[in-house]
């Protein structure tokens, strides 16, 4: 199984003035969404999800690493990071942390 990834949104901002203070180089902020197909609604209770994890997601984090390295401008550019996961109503908030911890670990 690999993940179906329905699209993947990114999004970058450039602050010149915080605070009422100018910056001599602009700080440079990216984000990025990936949505996709929940891999395992519907299934009910699956007890060990670590095989299907670990199959798809270092390549779905080396993905997004790819794109924010990109959108940043390069990996030396990056000063810090966060990352979190959503979930829709029928699905398990744990599949969602799962998914995006591997991923991101796996690939930073």
């Amino acid at each position: 199984m690999s993940f179906e990834i329905r699209k993947i949104v990114s999004y970058v901002e450039e602050t010149f003035i915080e605070g009422g203070k100018a910056t001599n180089t602009p700080v440079t902020m990216g984000g990025l969404a990936v949505v996709m197909k929940h891999p395992w609604l519907g299934r009910g209770f699956v007890e060990d999800l670590k095989p299907e994890i670990r199959a798809n997601c270092s390549d779905l984090g080396a993905l997004m690493v790819e794109r924010l390295v990109g959108i940043i401008g390069g990996a030396e550019k990056i000063e810090a990071y966060g990352k979190a996961a959503v979930v829709g109503a029928d699905g398990e908030i744990e599949h969602a942390v799962q998914a995006a911890q591997t991923a991101f670990d796996s690939a930073v």
